[in-house]
């Protein structure tokens, strides 16, 4: 097993006990591990610092880096960054998402629910141009999350 499998092996068995799960992992060859990591409650600094604690000393009392020269962060991913899993969508329910279909179509609405693999989204009608219109109703639009290829929280200031 290489150094980088035994280190996301580890992270897996620490995840264990939280609600939190990886989304990401970079792993360069400078010995500088880089995770991204959500949780179904939200990701706080304080999960982050357990977390990172907790692997940090299961690198540092298994020997892989005599020397401990290595670097290693815990983040989320940011709120620029997709959502990658069934289990992110979940914790958006009620948030306003832009979807990027597999045949290119962008979408803007709100996640209402999420059973297994489909999400229903509510989403404006849209005018004669085929613009999103505040005038017109909404309707609920079905999608399987197989058929999205990106999907991104939109920030929204009230």
């Amino acid at each position: 097993m290489s150094r980088e499998e035994k280190i996301e092996a580890w992270l897996q068995e620490i995840l264990i006990e939280t609600d939190c799960f990886i989304i990401s992992s970079k792993m360069g060859m400078d010995a500088n591990y880089k995770f991204f990591i959500d949780s179904d409650t939200g990701f706080s600094l304080d999960k982050s610092t357990k977390i990172n604690r907790a692997l940090r000393n299961q690198i540092d009392e298994s020997g892989l880096f005599p020397d401990g020269n290595y670097s290693l962060e815990i983040s989320s991913p940011g709120t620029s960054e997709p959502l990658k899993m069934p289990r992110q969508y979940k914790k958006n329910i009620g948030r306003l998402l832009e979807i990027v279909t597999n045949e290119d179509e962008t979408l803007t609405g709100r996640l209402k629910e999420i059973k297994e693999e489909e999400l229903v989204l509510e989403v404006k009608g849209k005018n004669s141009r085929g613009l999103p219109s505040d005038k017109l109703p909404t309707k609920m639009k079905n999608m399987n999350i197989n058929n999205i290829s990106k999907a991104t929280v939109q920030v929204e200031f009230k």
